[in-house]
């Protein structure tokens, strides 16, 4: 055997294995230097996060019931508990979750590729850009872990597709294993939709190999099954989640902003239509006198909304920077801040008592202003059951702008401010600061006013890794942008290829699948901003899972393109003959 190709095979895999976990080790301890933003005053965010987790040590579920406890998924507040009991700060724990996901993802992407220099090379270009990704959420906000999830969920899918023709019982596990990976991301978030074009893409790439394997046969279904198999636990997980709130609450869902009744209320007020439309006004002050004339359900709530009851939240500063962002709202509530001004009057209202006496108000609440805009005694659009405002024909150009606008925003990489802290500090007392140190085992930035700035509190050691990781940042900030217009040549051009020679790979539909789930949640967050609130340039949070994503199908859609274009040379060599003399 050549020395080469005897040193590629014997220490080619673990001189890649040293330097991953070298790195590895390396980025947790510089992330080991991150404070905790604590924001105890955020009663619908981190604070919430942090009673539902103390409630669950507690064996008391997510607490009593209340206006907040059903408003966002379960998982997060969970994942507080877990690491909790096991008493690692919480960044360091979510970061080596993000590493985790992505030792998997890499495990199963070098299953794609035959063994070679040119595959690790590639496989530790991808590590290295992602496991220095430079954002790191420091609050107490779901995204910490949901980035990671997502990665889970892809490399789920891709372990599917490595292990079609393996034991069934290797496959099911694996099967298993993504589904639960799919749950916790389900659980985590409500706008999960972003995700299916991608899954879709794969799953029916993964049914086509089978079907090629084994056509109509019983073994093809049998592995169908399996395969479909994330499915049925999303479904099973939800099913969980739902009885157990009805078993505390009383009523059958996960979240309350998802459930029938709730979206029938909150639709029924969106759908009334505005005499003087202005954007970001979902329900605006005209509207409402109008509504509380045709609903005695909703006339309940004027005290707390329009009333002298009502001038508290306007004091809530939360709500009164919607005037910052938004000055052709005020004085009225801007953005989707409504919807947690509709909220806290329903429960001002005594309403929230229980879950059932709130969804027996959203009922009522529906049936009335339907029924008055069925009857023209408000002029309403079509039925609609949702709490994002109806579609306009002015958001068309809106949208357009603002997609090309979010996207080179997402490609500035703006987190430096935020990751480091140098923005501020913790807000709210320290005993509630002393609380979110308490339960994420994790120093938190100081609330006291005053003193030195959290940067210069920190000690040496702490202050090098914190250089080190800006100086990551700044290298991201640099290159990025240039490398990421890569992307859509390379994969135009793998499509091209594989189309002339009807070999379209795992691979290239992988980035197709990636391509389409960064392009559907741009579009979320696009319309979002036009209509809602700063999706983009409020926090950094919005955009985190981007980043791994973008890192995938930066590396392998490159090398998907070099890889056929090497194909179209080997067949074009091979297929020439010399003609005989």
């Amino acid at each position: 055997m050549p020395l080469r190709r005897w040193i590629n095979r014997k220490w080619l895999p673990v001189i890649t294995v040293g330097f991953i976990l070298a790195t590895s080790l390396l980025k947790l301890w510089l992330d080991l230097a991150v404070r905790i933003k604590a924001e105890s005053w955020q009663s619908f965010d981190g604070a919430l996060y942090v009673n539902q987790a103390f409630s669950l040590l507690a064996s008391q579920w997510l607490g009593d019931y209340n206006n907040l406890t059903l408003a966002k998924g379960p998982m997060y507040p969970i994942w507080l508990a877990l690491n909790n009991l096991i008493g690692w700060p919480l960044l360091f724990s979510q970061s080596l979750l993000y590493l985790i996901a992505g030792l998997v993802l890499l495990v199963q992407l070098r299953k794609l590729f035959e063994p070679g220099v040119k595959t690790h090379l590639v496989l530790i270009t991808f590590f290295l850009l992602y496991i220095f990704n430079p954002f790191i959420e420091v609050r107490l906000m779901r995204e910490g872990i949901y980035s990671s999830l997502t990665v889970l969920v892809i490399a789920g899918w891709i372990s599917l597709y490595n292990h079609l023709n393996n034991s069934k019982k290797g496959l099911f596990a694996r099967s298993l294993l993504s589904g639960l990976a799919l749950s916790a991301f389900w659980l985590t978030r409500e706008e999960g939709l972003w995700i299916l074009p991608t899954l879709i893409l794969l799953t029916a790439y993964i049914l086509y190999r089978l079907y090629s394997n084994f056509y109509f046969s019983s073994e093809f279904f049998k592995r169908a099954g399996i395969c479909l198999l994330p499915i049925a636990t999303l479904l099973a997980s939800l099913h969980l989640v739902s009885s157990t709130n009805e078993r505390h609450y009383g009523v059958y869902t996960v979240v309350e902003q998802k459930s029938l009744p709730f979206t029938s209320a909150y639709g029924a007020l969106l759908r009334v239509k505005h005499p003087n439309w202005v954007r970001y006004l979902h329900v605006p002050t005209e509207v409402r006198l109008m509504i509380y004339e045709a609903s005695p359900a909703f006339k309940e709530l004027k005290p707390y909304i329009d009333g002298n009851l009502g001038k508290v939240w306007q004091r809530r500063s939360w709500v009164s920077d919607t005037c910052n962002f938004y000055p052709m709202t005020c004085p009225d509530y801007g953005g989707t801040w409504f919807m947690w001004v509709f909220r806290e009057a329903v429960a001002d209202a005594g309403y929230y008592s229980s879950a059932i006496t709130a969804e027996t108000y959203f009922h009522r609440l529906a049936q009335e202003v339907n029924a008055a805009c069925n009857s023209q005694q408000l002029n309403c659009q079509p039925l609609s059951m949702t709490t994002i405002p109806p579609y306009r024909s002015e958001y068309t150009p809106l949208m357009v702008s603002t997609f090309f606008t979010g996207l080179q925003h997402i490609l500035s990489l703006p987190v430096r401010d935020y990751v480091f802290g140098f923005y501020g500090k913790s807000r709210g007392d320290k005993a509630g600061v002393w609380r979110f140190s308490e339960l994420t085992n994790n120093r938190a930035l100081p609330s006291v006013t005053g003193g030195e700035p959290p940067y210069k509190q920190l000690t040496t050691t702490d202050r090098f890794k914190l250089s080190v990781l800006q100086a990551i940042t700044t290298i991201y900030q640099a290159c990025l942008p240039m490398m990421s217009w890569l992307i859509l040549p390379a994969l135009l051009l793998s499509m091209l290829l594989a189309l002339r020679h009807n070999r379209v790979t795992f691979l290239l539909v992988l980035n197709i699948g990636i391509l389409s789930a960064l392009v559907g949640r741009l579009l979320i967050l696009s319309y979002i901003d036009i209509s809602m609130f700063p999706a983009f340039n409020l926090w950094p949070s919005y955009i985190g899972v981007f980043f791994p994503l973008l890192f995938i199908l930066l590396v392998m859609s490159i090398f998907d393109a070099v890889s056929q274009i090497n194909t179209w040379f080997t067949n074009a060599a091979t297929s020439y003959k010399v003609p005989p003399n």
